[in-house]
């Protein structure tokens, strides 16, 4: 991919990417070094795409007035995956240096910045927003109910709305709200629809005036934890106060959960002191693997306390999968055909029986997805005349599982 643009850098037009035999190792070579020093510069030009540390990231503020039209969340996932991406960059040599853990910093305040000031609407960014549309609590409850399975997971929302509800009319009528705990734990396996559940939920929270902003945060041990002795409050103080008035949603948590003189229990107690200081104002939701979150709850009596409430997100049945594949179908443009269907559904038949706690779910589903794509393109390029029709239907030729 570095090879991809630095070649568009010397005006050829001519990818490697698609074949890492042909990329040009010695062009990778000569640019390196005034490729970092650009990015240490303010303001820098690549293949004629200026950008600049002093300015708004262009990527977060397009994702952004997509977001807005579309009610998705892309920009925030975008920039989870960047500091993430920032963060494994920075370990690559196991060891993260004062100038590194400075420059991954340099990152996060820069793309949280721009983050931050487009969902305000900040004028600075060159580009109108429209406001997103209002939801009302009915509509979220929608939202939740219309997804695919999760049936506990829904009938623990509503006993929760229901509650809320009732504690709103307590403060109303000057009776005062029960104490108890809305820090909440998800377990369950990847791509059962956890971090979409924590979106919507922290937004429920704000319609029913228990959160300020109803914004959600994203992080996980690397947005926490720093490598090195007094950072690491520090990190969990800066990503918790970004998430006051919403919710923090830290994903695989357990890791938090560390052994002796490991810095994870530095950053479990600074989080629990900062959700006792803003209990008013801050839900914090903590999800992993079901086998593992036993780790974070029993490492300290705090945590134990704190989080009384339990989600469990099951794995999809089959016939749920096949749901979820037919809908990126639908969502991508694509039809499926009787035979398609009934192909997809005995692959995730085969794929549920084997499954272990690395299985997918909806994640899998969109892999196979993608994989029918491109072996759909491969089919219907091999015909002299492509019709509307083809390029939108999905045979079971299309729909195979290599992985």
């Amino acid at each position: 991919m570095m090879s991809d643009v630095l070649l568009s850098i010397d005006g050829k037009s001519n990818p490697m990417f698609v074949d890492p035999l042909r990329s040009e190792i010695r062009l990778v070579q000569q640019h390196i070094p005034g490729l970092i020093e650009s990015f240490r510069a303010s303001t820098s030009q690549v293949a004629g795409w200026s950008w600049s540390f002093d300015t708004n990231c262009r990527s977060v503020m397009l994702l952004n007035t997509y977001d807005k039209s579309q009610g998705t969340a892309y920009a925030a996932d975008f920039v989870s995956f960047l500091l993430r991406f920032s963060n494994l960059l920075a370990k690559a040599d196991c060891v993260i240096g004062e100038e590194e853990h400075a420059e991954v910093e340099h990152i996060r305040e820069w793309l949280d910045r721009s983050l931050a000031a487009h969902q305000d609407g900040d004028s600075r960014s060159g580009l109108k927003t429209s406001e997103a549309p209002d939801e009302s609590l009915e509509d979220l409850l929608r939202d939740l109910h219309a997804l695919t399975g999760l049936e506990s997971v829904k009938h623990e929302v509503d006993d929760l709305v229901a509650f809320l509800k009732v504690q709103g009319i307590r403060l109303e009528r000057g009776m005062g709200a029960a104490s108890i705990s809305r820090h909440l734990v998800f377990y369950g396996n990847p791509g059962t629809g956890k971090t979409t559940v924590a979106r919507l939920l922290s937004k429920i929270y704000a319609k029913l005036g228990f959160l300020s902003k109803g914004h959600m945060i994203e992080t996980d041990r690397s947005g926490m934890v720093a490598g090195f002795v007094g950072q690491t409050a520090l990190k969990t103080r800066e990503v918790c106060e970004k998430a006051i008035g919403g919710v923090l949603f830290i994903d695989e948590a357990y890791t938090l959960a560390g052994k002796e003189n490991d810095y994870g229990q530095e950053a479990v107690d600074t989080l629990l002191k900062i959700m006792e200081d803003n209990r008013d104002n801050l839900v914090v939701v903590v999800a992993g693997y079901p086998d593992k979150m036993g780790e974070l709850l029993n490492s300290n009596p705090g945590i134990r306390s704190r989080f009384t409430r339990f989600m469990n997100f099951a794995d999809y049945t089959p016939p749920q999968l096949s749901e979820i594949f037919a809908h990126f179908c639908r969502e991508g443009g694509f039809d499926l055909s009787p035979d398609a269907a009934t192909k997809a559904l005995g692959i995730f038949e085969e794929q549920f029986i084997q499954r272990d706690k690395t299985f997918g779910n909806a994640r899998f589903a969109r892999n196979l997805f993608e994989h029918s794509l491109v072996r759909h393109a491969r089919r219907i390029t091999k015909a002299d005349n492509i019709s509307d029709g083809m390029l939108s239907l999905l045979q079971a030729d299309d729909i195979v599982w290599v992985g």
